[in-house]
């Protein structure tokens, strides 16, 4: 059994290339380091986030683009490239998720992931006013959050497919 399932791996990766990890791709998207992961232990540091967004940068970021349009994937604010949102007042202590990046420089970096827009400017209007998003982009993100997704009310459709999906 081990075997067989050596020769498919060796199969899938021979004819698709390197295939990234569901849950490294869904950590680069989002942010959350999925606990026991494989990406829990190995992104703390900026440098581990670089090297893993400069791995897998052209594989997420052209899929991010076209199926979540006004945002932008996690490992981009996690390596610098786009600067953190301020927060408007102080955020609760519970009832929230945040990222802590170690940068080089020793000190840490908080990226909050989910505070309301009493807290933080949303994210696609913080894009469009440093220039990252453009006008198209914006209105295709309104439509895109008036979407209704039948499993969660509150929650916005998500259509990004995770690499690992498209070659099974």
């Amino acid at each position: 059994m081990t075997m067989a399932r050596r020769r498919f791996r060796r199969r899938l990766v021979g004819v698709f290339g390197e295939l990234i990890d569901p849950l490294l791709e869904e950590t680069l998207l989002f942010g959350c380091p999925v606990v026991l992961g494989p990406s829990f232990g190995t992104l703390r540091f900026q440098s581990d986030w670089q090297r893993e967004w400069d791995r897998w940068r052209d594989t997420i970021l052209p899929k991010a683009l076209e199926h979540r349009p006004g945002l932008r994937p996690f490992a981009m604010y996690a390596v610098g490239e786009i600067a953190p949102r301020k927060l408007r007042k102080p955020a609760p202590r519970f009832g929230f998720t945040s990222v802590h990046v170690l940068n080089r420089g020793g000190s840490t970096v908080c990226h909050w992931l989910d505070l309301p827009a009493e807290y933080m400017e949303p994210e696609a209007v913080y894009l469009h006013r440093l220039g990252v998003v453009d006008d198209d982009e914006l209105e295709r993100h309104r439509a895109w959050r008036a979407e209704r997704n039948p499993e969660c009310p509150t929650c916005p459709v998500d259509h990004y497919p995770l690499e690992a999906a498209l070659h099974t």
